[in-house]
């Protein structure tokens, strides 16, 4: 699954010019370490194959009834860590 990389027709203009770190300094340490790091680009697949979450991505599309553009991304590849223990 890769990130959502939004156009502005898409809803990625939804905030034009807005810097969100730049309100950081108003939060507190563990608010500014989870949206830092949501930021960047979206982890490496750590517990699922790359056919597992192709898979689970079109189960989860299709129950959430998801058949277009934007899709929430439900199968997060940060939910579990290497030996399959959710966080």
């Amino acid at each position: 699954m890769t990130g959502l990389e939004l156009s502005p027709g898409a809803g990625g203009g939804r905030y034009p010019g807005l810097d969100v770190m730049a309100l950081s300094p108003h939060w507190d340490a563990a608010t500014t370490a989870v949206v830092a790091a949501r930021m960047g680009p979206p982890p490496a697949i750590r517990f699922f194959t790359v056919a597992e979450v192709a898979t689970a991505s079109a189960l989860c599309d299709r129950l959430l009834d998801q058949d277009e553009e934007v899709r929430v991304p439900v199968v997060e590849s940060n939910r579990c860590e290497a030996g399959g223990e959710p966080d």
